[in-house]
Parts: structure tokens; C-alpha cells; sequence
């Protein structure tokens, strides 16, 4: 793996762990199921390309 897919991967564990917790907050939020989807998507958008390395803690 190259150092732009480890970072990647990283992200995607970081994602994947707080998926639930970001969907309920989401769905309470919204009321909507397909919106909660939609946020979540746009947040796994932003998270992707987010400089990552000046978060101290993504929780």
C-alpha cells in the first residue's frame, strides 16, 4: 500500500466506528431516514478529503 491508501484506510476505520453514533444524530436531527443517509454520505465526503493530520480527536 502506498502512503495515500494508508491514509485512506485510516480514514475509513475512523468512518466506519462512528457511522452509527453520526446516523442516529442525524436521525434525530432530520426525522428522515433517507436525510440521516444523505448527511452521512456528505460527511463521509468531507472526511475523505479533510487534512486529517491537524484533528487531534475525530470522536
Amino acid at each position: 500500500m502506498n502512503r495515500q491508501s494508508d491514509h485512506l484506510a485510516d480514514a475509513l476505520a475512523v468512518f466506519t466506528e462512528e457511522r452509527p453514533r453520526l446516523f442516529g444524530i442525524a436521525y434525530r436531527m432530520l426525522g428522515s431516514i433517507v436525510e440521516a443517509e444523505d448527511v452521512v454520505s456528505d460527511t463521509w465526503l468531507r472526511w475523505q478529503q479533510a487534512d486529517r493530520a491537524g484533528i487531534r480527536n475525530p470522536l
